[in-house]
Formats: structure tokens, sequence, C-alpha cells
């Protein structure tokens, strides 16, 4: 018997099956990269911020404190910027020092207290570090999320900033 060469349907629809059921998984591991990609970019953004600030009072840079502001939401817990601040409040900063970064907007602070060894009066928005030294009474934790994933960024009194 002589059988044509060729491809059947049948073979073409389970080939394409196939490579949608391929793709389907890969897109879905693709978006957990992302996720979790986010996040850690995201709280190296923070992470770099708070670390810039306390090595600028260690250093004595401008004679001052200098601190970190995060104004997220109290409501929605989002934030689209994060701001370094030269002085002992962010109220009283020398405004004309600020440097503003970046955070993606997707990205909550779900929890956070920066309470330390004092009454926490900032509602947890802002970190000083002291002149010279870089340490601060407002230590303690976030914990960011984005899509399910979460990282929690812990402030330690000598104002060193550590994920964990």
């Amino acid at each position: 018997m002589n059988f044509p060469r060729g491809t059947t349907y049948v073979e073409l629809i389970l080939a394409v099956a196939i490579l949608l059921v391929i793709f389907t998984f890969g897109g879905f591991a693709l978006a957990k990269f992302q996720r979790s990609t986010a996040v850690i970019a995201g709280d190296r953004e923070i992470i770099n911020a708070i670390s810039m600030a306390a090595r600028r009072a260690r250093n004595g840079a401008a004679g001052t404190a200098w601190g970190v502001y995060l104004p997220y939401n109290d409501s929605t817990r989002s934030a689209t910027n994060l701001t370094v601040f030269s002085g002992n409040t962010y109220a009283t900063r020398t405004a004309s020092r600020d440097l503003t970064f970046s955070v993606t907007p997707s990205i909550l602070f779900a929890s956070v207290d920066f309470s330390g060894s004092s009454a926490d009066v900032t509602n947890s928005h802002e970190i000083v570090f002291a002149p010279l030294t870089g340490t601060t009474a407002q230590y303690g934790s976030m914990t960011l999320t984005w899509f399910g994933t979460s990282r929690t960024i812990v402030i330690n009194s000598n104002g060193v900033p550590t994920r964990q």
C-alpha cells in the first residue's frame, strides 16, 4: 500500500495545541519572574536611598542630620517617590538639598513601623539619621508587596538597612 506523504489536519492541530500549552506556561512563568524582579528592584531603590541618607549623616554632609521621607498614601499604601532630605525633620528640612527618587507605584507599603526607641510622631513616614554617627531613633521595618510577593526591609538603630 502506498500512503501519501504529508501532514494531516490532526497532526497540525496537535502541534498547535502543544505549542499553545508551552507558550501559556511560559507566559505565566515570565509574569511571576517579572513580579519578583519588580519587588527586588523596588526594595533596592528604597534601601539605596536609606543607605545614602545614613551615609551623608555619618559623613557630616552639610553639617546636618539626613533622612528619608516616604510619602505613601495611608489608604492605598502606595507611593510614587521618596525623598532624601537634609534636616532634623522633613517639615523643617532644607528643601534645596532634596533628592527625589521614583518608586514603582504598584508596590505597596503593606506595613511600616519606624517607632524604634521614640514615639512615632511622623506616622512612620520618615527616618532621620544623626549627624556624624548615622544612628536613628526611628528604626524598625517595612514590608513591601507587589501582586502577592512580599519583601521586608529592616533598619537597625545604627541606620543600616537589610533585606529579610
